[in-house]
C-alpha cells in the first residue's frame, strides 16, 4: 500500500503542476470556468499529495474528492484546443485513477 500511496503522491503533484501551468493559459483566454476548475483541482491535488506523503488517516475522504475534481477538470481541459490543456487532462485522469486506488 505504501508504494500505491507514493505513486498517488507523485501523480497528485504532477497534476497540480500542470493545472498551474494551464491556469496561466486560461487567464490569457479569460475562461473563468476553466480558471476556477484549475484552481480547485491544483489546490486539492497539492493537499492530497501532502496527505499521501504523511500517510494521513484522513486520506480516504480527501482522495475521493480529489479524484472527482480531477475528472471534472480533465473533462473541461479536453474542450480547450491547447496542448498544455491536453497534458493537464491526462495528468488529472492519472491522478484520479491513483486517488481512487487509495480511497
Amino acid at each position: 500500500m505504501e508504494q500505491v500511496k507514493g505513486h498517488a503522491m507523485e501523480l497528485c503533484f504532477e497534476a497540480a503542476r500542470l493545472c498551474e501551468k494551464t491556469y496561466a493559459v486560461a487567464l490569457d483566454m479569460k475562461d473563468t470556468k476553466l480558471i476556477r476548475y484549475l484552481r480547485d483541482c491544483a489546490d486539492l491535488c497539492y493537499t492530497c499529495g501532502e496527505f499521501c506523503a504523511r500517510d494521513s488517516e484522513f486520506m480516504g475522504a480527501l482522495s475521493k474528492a480529489c479524484a472527482d475534481t480531477c475528472v471534472a477538470c480533465a473533462d473541461l481541459c479536453d474542450t480547450v484546443d491547447k496542448e498544455v490543456a491536453k497534458e493537464c487532462a491526462k495528468a488529472c485522469r492519472d491522478c484520479a485513477d491513483a486517488c481512487q486506488k487509495v480511497s
